[in-house]
């Protein structure tokens, strides 16, 4: 049993690892959509943005793991983990990168589009660089917030850290 113990805290990196990687990339694309303000995508990532952060984390891992199966879908437990994860992490990611673009002085955006660039190309050379480094202080703490949740997965049965070690007390005691 003390081995299986010495797995959780690998458990819990690897969905908090997963987690990050995969908020990162879809916060980063998707601030970068909400930013542009296209019509449509600005709305439907915003829809997502509002349903996974305003329901609770518990009740997304919940109709995973117990919902998906009746449509035919099946998920194990570390699947169930790490999607459940990315898919509540990916909204506080966008949120960020989102913000952080929005940082960027409207001047300028407009001084190069004054020199000719273009609206993608302005996005690409003078608002993404400045904006993803004004995003690394809130980015960094999302990410390091993220092995937090991961005690969740103990209604799924998934054998991270909180898990293994609410087993080891139960049979120890």
């Amino acid at each position: 049993m003390a081995n299986e113990l010495l797995s959780g805290p690998g458990r819990t990196l690897l969905i908090s690892i997963i987690d990050i990687a995969a908020g990162l990339t879809f916060g980063v694309f998707f601030g970068a959509l909400r930013h542009a303000r296209f019509l449509i995508l600005s709305r439907l990532i915003g829809v997502y943005v509002n349903v996974f952060r305003c329901s609770p984390l518990l009740v997304q891992i919940v109709m995973l793991y117990f919902a998906l199966p009746e449509l035919g879908i099946r998920l194990f437990t570390l699947e169930t983990s790490w999607v459940a994860l990315s898919l509540w992490g990916n909204v506080y990611y966008t949120k960020v990168f989102r913000a952080s673009f929005g940082t960027v002085s409207p001047n300028l955006v407009l001084g190069a589009r004054a020199l000719g660039m273009s609206v993608n190309r302005s996005f690409s050379d003078v608002t993404s660089p400045l904006g993803l480094r004004a995003s690394i202080p809130s980015a960094t703490t999302t990410a390091i917030t993220k092995c937090r949740p991961s005690s969740f997965m103990i209604a799924i049965g998934y054998g991270e850290l909180t898990y293994l070690s609410n087993r080891l007390i139960a049979d120890t005691c």
